[in-house]
């Protein structure tokens, strides 16, 4: 007992049945326990605060893991909508709503999803639903996809650096882009390798 709490319990092995310790030996045997019995204490209530601190660990990376779920699937959501009011306008259908799909892209790319850099880019390339074109933003889109590893928008890229369209023209940055596209196994950027190195310098293709 240490401080009116138990501890735990002190066995005795005897080498003979029925000999219990000496008077002398039990006095030893509590000048010891005196001096362990509060390291001992120390001991549990450490053991205590790891497993307490475990638990809160484990608890706090389930809520993050639950959040992030969460957060995706309020993503995917967002996405998901907005690629089938595209499509809609893309169809002639609800037109007037692309602006809503491309609020919803931005909110999403802002929450940190690429994705939504390739229907944002779309959107400033191909003028969909009547959504105006614009070269400078279909290339910043563009990038934010190609550099996130998209092979289609690497050789989107690829495109605007060879024709200097929103960003300007260089047959280098072209090169490097369509490869990394071909690579990634996109037919545009296995067609634009072929096309930009049958007119390159070698000095270009280096």
């Amino acid at each position: 007992v240490h401080e009116g709490r138990a501890l735990g319990v002190v066995c005795i092995d005897s080498g003979q049945i029925g000999q219990v310790p000496t008077s002398l030996q039990r006095d030893q045997l509590k000048q010891f326990l005196a001096q362990v019995t509060p390291v001992i204490d120390q001991a549990r209530k450490y053991h205590q605060q790891i497993l307490l601190a475990r638990q809160v660990d484990a608890a706090k990376k389930r809520e993050a893991a639950l959040h992030m779920v969460k957060s995706a699937v309020r993503l995917i959501d967002k996405l998901a909508l907005a690629s089938v009011l595209i499509a809609d306008a893309q169809s002639g259908k609800d037109v007037h709503r692309v602006d809503q799909a491309r609020h919803l892209l931005e909110t999403v790319l802002d929450s940190g999803e690429p994705t939504a850099a390739y229907f944002l880019a779309r959107l400033y390339i191909e003028g969909i639903g009547g959504h105006p074109t614009d070269a400078d933003k279909a290339a910043y889109y563009s990038r934010i996809g190609a550099e996130s590893g998209n092979p289609r928008m690497q050789a989107w890229l690829a495109m605007m650096h060879a024709d200097g369209r929103g960003v300007a023209a260089d047959p280098v940055a072209a090169i490097q882009w369509s490869n990394l596209a071909a690579a990634g196994g996109d037919e545009l950027g296995m067609e634009l390798r072929q096309a930009l190195e049958s007119r390159a310098t070698p000095e270009q293709i280096q």
